[in-house]
């Protein structure tokens, strides 16, 4: 599984994540300092509903089998969940729940490709779903969340 980064398909969310109205005091970062940390990447923006990251997983967050730690997947889950709520609701978002399947174990310095969607949003929630692939195409996690709109 292959993606090209789409640079005009990025253009509108690059635009949505440095225009967020805050509330007055509140500060905010998308997209967060782990997402460089994790080294991810965006992919593709497509409609306003989903977004393609990639991540490449360096050996200082393995586990103590040597491959990537759980809680790292669920962080580049949460990395790619917060651009795309915020560039779907137009509104800063905090995540309310999160849950996360493993399905398989995730190697070290190779790319992981995450696929996110929005399912559903109303005024004041959004909720998204995700899963994440190597580079074969073998699915190795799911994850989904709700987020809180701010207003």
């Amino acid at each position: 599984m292959e993606f090209t980064i789409n640079k005009e398909n990025l253009k509108p969310l690059n635009t949505a994540m440095h225009s967020v109205n805050l509330p007055e005091g509140m500060s905010y970062q998308l997209p967060p300092n782990t997402f460089g940390k994790l080294n991810g990447e965006f992919i593709n923006f497509i409609d306003n509903e989903k977004l393609v990251t990639r991540f490449h997983i360096e050996k200082e967050f393995s586990n103590p089998q040597g491959t990537v730690q759980g809680g790292i997947i669920a962080a580049c889950f949460d990395d790619t969940f917060g651009p795309l709520g915020v560039a779907k609701s137009g509104k800063p978002i905090l995540t309310t729940n999160m849950n996360v399947q493993y399905i398989r174990p995730v190697p070290l310095e190779q790319d992981i490709f995450i696929i996110t969607e929005v399912i559903s949003i109303s005024r004041s929630n959004i909720f998204l779903r995700a899963d994440a692939f190597n580079s074969a195409g073998k699915l190795l996690a799911q994850a989904s969340t709700n987020q809180l709109i701010l207003k």
